[in-house]
């Protein structure tokens, strides 16, 4: 794992956190999960799980070992498309104001940047502030 980590994070040093894109089968496993958060969490970084699986075991084994995880709530665009990446985006809109917070992930594709383009506008003037992942870590 560290030096699957090793490699992936050469690639983007700036990173504060780390996230499961694919990896349904990994975080399904409880030891891959532990090796992975414990690594994670030596190196100072955060991790999102993209809840690629409903079999995830990661937030019950990051409240095993005290490591604090993010999860994604919505999934901004699994369909392509500007307006559907909109409607997605709101969604996680009302989850927020529902939750208090909430997450949404997307890839980085020209629809879903022309939808947070027209979106973002309007979260702000609702109140709805965008803010980097690490803001929403529960404390220790």
């Amino acid at each position: 794992m560290a030096r699957i980590l090793d490699r992936d994070l050469a690639e983007v040093p700036q990173a504060s956190g780390v996230n499961n894109h694919t990896g349904s089968r990994a975080t399904a496993d409880p030891e891959v999960v532990a090796a992975v958060l414990r690594e994670v969490d030596r190196r100072g970084l955060f991790f999102l799980d993209s809840l690629t699986t409903g079999s995830s075991v990661v937030d019950r084994v990051a409240a095993e070992l005290g490591i604090p995880v993010l999860r994604r709530d919505v999934f901004l665009d699994n369909v392509k498309e500007v307006e559907q990446v909109r409607e997605q985006v709101w969604k996680l809109a009302r989850l927020a104001g529902e939750k208090g917070a909430a997450i949404g992930i997307g890839h980085v594709h020209p629809a879903t940047l022309e939808a947070l383009e027209e979106t973002i506008p309007g979260l702000e003037r609702a109140g709805i502030a965008v803010v980097p992942l690490a803001a929403l870590l529960p404390s220790r």
